[in-house]
């Protein structure tokens, strides 16, 4: 999978772009939580927009992306109803039964 990686000159951010998409989401998961832990990152920050041809819920016109949203940790404790209230599903509730933590 091509990456591209960029260090601010302070050199307290790294970050890394991706070229393409994971063919293997799950495999991808894994190496980077084992990347992150193993190069000491303090914080890690994932944003990201995709447009994909692979349906994940709609079943008709796939060209045109469902929406999901993933809001941060703050945002989620002040508003529990975030994704109901604004109307998109949650990223990721379909790996929802192996993740290490609830949100």
């Amino acid at each position: 999978m091509p990456v591209e990686f960029y260090l601010t000159a302070d050199g307290k951010m790294t970050y890394m772009v991706t070229r393409s998409a994971a063919t293997n989401i799950r495999s991808f998961s894994e190496e980077f939580v084992n990347f992150v832990v193993q190069n000491g990152f303090a914080n890690v920050a994932i944003l990201t927009s995709t447009g994909s041809p692979v349906a994940r819920e709609r079943t008709s016109n796939r060209q045109i992306p469902e929406i999901f949203a993933y809001c941060n940790n703050y945002l989620f404790n002040a508003q529990p109803d975030y994704y109901n209230k604004n109307g998109v599903r949650k990223w990721g509730f379909w790996i929802q039964d192996v993740k290490k933590r609830p949100h």
